[in-house]
């Protein structure tokens, strides 16, 4: 471990003074002339070794930024729309071709006036936010999962992606509250990712 990390920083030269020092130690001792260190070289490697074991420390205990967590957990939400049957509209038919080929532009333009059209679906909504998120409109994916919420079928996908939502952008109070109530639900189905996240959040 200790000549990985020295070579992820680059620090050779201090891995070769090492390996130095031990062979020099090592010589003295089977001749029985083992010098007094001077304080300038005891201090010189007590650095090393510090400022070694604080990597390994790092690496055994990385920390993750709010972005790096949601890049981790982040995929968009599988269509179900159409599977679902729930509406043989050429338009969410279209909408939704579009978001499973990734051109999320065609689909928020799509979804939207379908959405607006058809208030009572509110399912469309937790794809439209999702859309969003992919095209950097934050603010308007969060009115969308909001909405989502109100559908008791894709209530608990709305929100998850809303959580995600805020980890996005760094709002940490509001993500934690928001994965504290998925985490609480037995029966939700991102509850263990819940957990760790906020436990990653704690750390």
């Amino acid at each position: 471990e200790m000549d990985t990390v020295m070579h992820a920083l680059g620090a050779e030269s201090l891995a070769e003074a090492v390996k130095g020092w031990e062979t020099e130690y090592k010589s003295q001792r089977s001749e029985n002339k083992v010098r007094r260190l001077s304080v300038r070289r005891v201090l010189s490697i007590a650095a090393g070794v510090a400022i070694v074991t604080s990597f390994i420390f790092l690496l055994r205990n990385p920390q993750s930024s709010p972005g790096e967590i949601y890049a981790s957990y982040y995929e968009p939400y599988e269509n179900l729309l159409i599977s679902r049957g729930e509406n043989d509209d050429i338009i969410l038919e279209r909408a939704m071709d579009a978001y499973d080929n990734q051109d999320y532009q065609r689909a928020t333009s799509l979804l939207q006036p379908f959405l607006e059209a058809n208030p009572e679906m509110k399912s469309t909504a937790l794809y439209l936010g999702i859309c969003l998120i992919e095209l950097g409109e934050y603010d308007a994916a969060d009115v969308n999962f909001a909405l989502a919420m109100e559908d008791p079928l894709y209530r608990q996908q709305a929100q998850w992606y809303r959580a995600l939502l805020y980890l996005k952008q760094n709002n940490i109070g509001q993500a934690k509250d928001i994965l504290a109530n998925i985490a609480a639900d037995p029966n939700h189905y991102r509850r263990e990712d819940a957990r760790e996240i906020n436990d990653k959040l704690d750390n």
